[in-house]
């Protein structure tokens, strides 16, 4: 799945609110447009995921490894915190939650189309 797919798919699925999309965007930091709800969290998923598929352009092509490693990461990593935002953390598990949901249906749709059904 390609990155700006990949990005697009996971804003229409959390909404506008969480993940407002910046359509004119250059660098991966810019992505995200500013009255997202959780902003700082949803620009460093972004980028994070972006980053850590080696990308270098908006087509380049995700990987579901290594976004729910990064995501898993991520997540540990805010729950060790003094006082972790339960808000955030349970955005993070649903980022999760759908990145696996689109991978299964983004291969589901390679299967019927390969098979001719």
């Amino acid at each position: 799945m390609q990155f700006q797919s990949y990005v697009i798919g996971l804003a229409e699925t959390l909404g506008e609110h969480q993940l407002p999309l910046n359509t004119r965007w250059v660098k991966a930091a810019t992505i995200v447009c500013e009255d997202a709800v959780h902003y700082s969290t949803m620009k460093r998923i972004i980028t994070g995921i972006y980053k850590s598929n080696s990308c270098s352009k908006p087509t380049d092509l995700v990987n579901l490894y290594t976004i729910l490693n990064f995501v898993g990461e991520l997540h540990y990593e805010l729950q060790q915190e003094i006082s972790p935002d339960i808000e955030v953390l349970q955005l993070v598990n649903h980022i999760g939650e759908i990145t696996v949901s689109m991978f299964s249906s983004d291969n589901e749709s390679h299967l019927h189309a390969n098979s001719g059904t």
